[in-house]
């Protein structure tokens, strides 16, 4: 620029020059110059002539280079692979290239002079209008991630980076499309996601399978005792019958029947246990009264308690109840309780309570017993450290309870925990909720309306002769008549000739024909009536798949009332 401004300087003067000669020119017709000077002027002339054509040439390709500067400088600006732009202090846009635009997918003039932040999202203008307050307050380099939305109202990630120009005196922005690298840090944190939950998965089923393995082989120790007595036993009797007392003969009947009861109720233990593993455990929250339930569990185990003399204390007034499972409530107060009478001297006391804290039920279960010592309470609910110890009068037991009333309190989102000293007693506490998600139902309208079932005529087959009396027994209540078959053929046949059966039990492992095959033929006579297949593998995937092709529902045996009554309720409701 400077030298420019120094080539029209000196045009000038040679301007000056040249209008002096011409003048002095004009006089030498009065005063003629001789031809030595003529000659001189002439060549004067001649050189500054050349001089202003050599200036006027460099004024033109500088002009030339100043223009082509300022075209590169434009179509880079304009066609760069970034967007640039200008803003204000209010973010008005003073200045964009043709990359904004095309990004905002407006046309240019229709941008210049609006506000960039009508464009940034709710969420992020906060972000924005701080990044541009801070370009102007500190006039150093900012940055920021915001989003923005073009014409279509399409969310579009951008990266800002600002400065403030001196010159202009305003905010000049890079502006760096990161939508697929959004887009891609979203995929991956989904697939790290999934990778976790599949990682967790992985862990529960090491974990499932090394609890299978722990319990397996509990289970084996703890039935060998059992079955050891039974067999031992029922082998005295058959031999040595006609030669005992009535005394003795009812000595040996009743240590039967306490083996017996014993291994029932581990086997009804392993079944909830099982069940809820494998996420085929019913959990249906009632409103309870725990007062009725406190009842309930100290006659059930009252008998045990009585041959101890020991005294049951049921603290918690009527109004206290709680929105749980009554099937798994039930299953933890009757293993606590248990758990206390084993463990209970003679004339002790056992005092079950109940009482509302925040928003939980805070349950316990205290005894005056023998205690437990530290080292073992921080294995009593872990499946690793299963084991039984021999209650006050030899009682034995598996140790497994105490684990499925974890299980039972953790599916109620409760917690369970254990206090207890040596020579003083124990205490176990548990807590459930006061509220849940899941649907309650009125116990006493369902009992109410159970009661008035009674005229169904029922079908019941099962190749075990004593399994059919027990299943019979049950259903007499709800049955006007009760039709029994020893095999799948026979059920069949049974069913042709009674066509207004109501209600179908099967047993799924049967000779001639299984329970799956007989309700096949049964649903070519009849799509209505109710099939309910009975089993006792819990574990079976055919029972799953084939449930909804061709019979109504399932259970497991042992036989469970209340279950029971659930199923006459699910499919004969009068409220229907």
């Amino acid at each position: 620029m400077k030298k420019l401004q120094k080539n029209l300087t000196e045009a000038g003067i040679l301007r000056k020059n040249a209008e002096e000669l011409l003048s002095k020119r004009q006089l030498d017709v009065i005063s003629p110059y001789s031809e030595s000077d003529a000659i001189k002027l002439s060549h004067e002339l001649a050189v500054h002539e050349i001089e202003l054509e050599i200036q006027n040439q460099e004024l033109i390709e500088a002009k030339h280079n100043l223009e082509n500067a300022v075209e590169k400088y434009t179509g880079l600006y304009d066609f760069a692979p970034t967007g640039y732009l200008t803003l204000s202090r209010e973010s008005e846009i003073l200045q964009l290239n043709l990359y904004v635009a095309n990004y905002l997918g407006k046309d240019r003039r229709h941008l210049t002079k609006s506000l960039f932040s009508s464009f940034v999202s709710n969420d992020t203008k906060q972000i924005f209008n701080d990044f541009l307050l801070d370009i102007y307050e500190y006039k150093e380099k900012q940055s920021c991630e915001v989003t923005i939305y073009n014409k279509d109202g399409l969310p579009l990630f951008v990266y800002l980076v600002g400065i403030f120009n001196e010159s202009s005196k305003y905010a000049d922005i890079s502006l760096v499309d990161i939508t697929d690298r959004k887009q891609a840090e979203e995929n991956l944190r989904n697939a790290l996601d999934k990778l976790t939950i599949a990682n967790k998965e992985l862990e529960q089923a090491f974990r499932l399978n090394d609890d299978k393995d722990l319990f397996i082989s509990a289970l084996a120790h703890d039935l060998r005792n059992p079955f050891s007595v039974l067999f031992g036993y029922t082998e005295l009797l058959l031999g040595d019958i006609h030669t005992l007392s009535i005394s003795e003969i009812e000595h040996l009947v009743g240590e039967i029947y306490d083996s017996s009861h014993n291994t029932y109720n581990l086997l009804e233990d392993l079944l909830k246990w099982s069940r809820l593993k494998t996420g085929k455990f019913p959990f249906e929250p009632k409103k309870i009264s725990f007062k009725n339930i406190c009842d309930e569990i100290v006659k059930i185990l009252s008998p045990g308690a009585t041959t101890k003399n020991i005294l049951f204390i049921c603290s918690a007034s009527k109004d206290i109840n709680v929105i749980a499972d009554v099937d798994m409530l039930k299953a933890i107060l009757r293993n606590l309780v248990s758990n206390a009478i084993k463990f209970t001297n003679t004339n002790g006391k056992i005092k079950l309570s109940a009482e509302k804290v925040n928003q939980e039920i805070l349950f316990s279960v205290s005894d005056n017993g023998v205690g437990i010592e530290q080292e073992r309470l921080r294995k009593l609910f872990d499946i690793s450290q299963l084991n039984s110890t021999v209650g006050t009068a030899n009682e034995k037991g598996s140790g497994f309870g105490l684990l499925l009333c974890k299980e039972f309190v953790d599916k109620q989102g409760g917690k369970i925990w254990v206090e207890s000293e040596i020579g003083k007693g124990s205490t176990f506490y548990f807590t459930i909720p006061t509220t849940t998600s899941r649907t309650i139902k009125n116990n006493a309208s369902s009992s109410e309306e159970l009661n008035l079932i009674t005229n169904l005529k029922i079908l019941v087959a099962d190749d075990n002769p004593a399994l059919r009396f027990l299943l019979g027994n049950l259903l007499k209540g709800y049955s006007k008549e009760i039709l029994y078959a020893e095999n799948g053929e026979e059920a069949i046949e049974v069913y042709k000739n009674n066509s207004d059966i109501n209600l179908v039990f099967l047993d799924f492992n049967m000779p001639k024909c299984n329970g799956y095959q007989v309700a096949r033929q049964i649903r070519e006579f009849n799509t209505d009536v109710i099939i309910i297949v009975q089993t006792a593998d819990s574990y079976s995937d055919v029972i799953q798949t084939a449930a909804k092709e061709w019979i109504n529902d399932f259970f497991f045996k042992p036989y469970d009332k209340s279950f029971l009554n659930k199923l006459i309720l699910k499919y004969f409701s009068k409220k229907e």
